[in-house]
């Protein structure tokens, strides 16, 4: 029996680097996602008039600190824990 896959891309994680400053494509894609539901989230609030633009602006924001931080975390706790706990200063 012959099996045929789909070929996996390999594809360059990194878009474009200017010196120290790199980047990827998941953080285009964090932007993106923060954007577009931004966007659909005022729309909805227009429709309801259960929440207003600004509760939904303040909900997305702290999300978007509470990735930046969670993400971290988690880096270090999953992937280098040892390197930070031994370098906490």
């Amino acid at each position: 029996m012959n099996y045929t896959y789909i070929p996996f891309p390999n594809l360059n994680p990194i878009v474009f680097s200017i010196g120290p400053i790199t980047l990827h494509w998941y953080g285009i894609m964090y932007l993106l996602g923060f954007l577009f539901a931004l966007y659909t989230g005022k729309k909805k609030a227009k429709q309801n008039n259960k929440w207003t633009e600004e509760e939904i602006e303040h909900l997305l924001y702290n999300s978007f600190f509470a990735l930046l931080i969670g993400g971290k975390v988690g880096y270090i706790i999953f992937y280098n824990p040892s390197y930070y706990f031994n370098n906490i200063i």
